[in-house]
């Protein structure tokens, strides 16, 4: 059993539903693991979090390469852990190896628009349409969700100096 709805195990008989077909929909991050790998153990609580973190942008599946060999070989792993994300049915990109937190981060940055992005582009919009107050409220949030997005603090600074409020 899973630890979060949007963590599934998944076999040689799932794989097709879980990951290709929902690929389509959602991005699919599969991890490919095995019990006796100690860097696997270390990856998987870092893909949990950021599974639950980005609270459904994507699905983190886990095969278990030593139960799903067919699995392994039909994806050509060869190291463990192997990370491959699924877009539209297809493998997009992948990473080999206990990767850092900030660098699974920047990964899935790559692919997968967070949270604060979305905020930022709805304030562009309403800026666009000279909704200024509305557009303040929608960047302060994005900030608070986002403190370390860039794009989001100069959004809000320029906004700010546009009205005045900063020198």
């Amino acid at each position: 059993m899973s630890e979060s709805r949007y963590i599934v195990d998944v076999t040689e008989e799932t794989f097709d539903t879980y990951v290709l077909q929902n690929s389509h929909t959602v991005p699919v991050l599969v991890d490919f693991w095995a019990d006796w790998c100690q860097p696997c153990k270390m990856l998987m609580p870092v893909l949990a979090k950021l599974a639950a973190e980005y609270d459904g942008k994507f699905i983190l599946a886990k095969v278990d390469t030593e139960q799903q060999q067919g699995l392994a070989m039909r994806y050509g792993i060869r190291s463990i852990p192997s990370v491959k994300l699924f877009i539209g049915g297809e493998a997009v990109d992948e990473f080999n190896g206990a990767l850092p937190e900030a660098e699974i981060r920047a990964f899935l940055g790559a692919h997968i628009a967070s949270a604060g992005d979305g905020l930022l582009a709805e304030a562009n919009a309403l800026i666009g349409r000279g909704e200024i107050e509305p557009a303040l409220t929608l960047l302060e949030r994005a900030r608070a969700e986002e403190p370390g997005n860039q794009q989001i603090q100069i959004a809000y600074i320029g906004l700010k100096a546009a009205l005045g409020e900063i020198d």
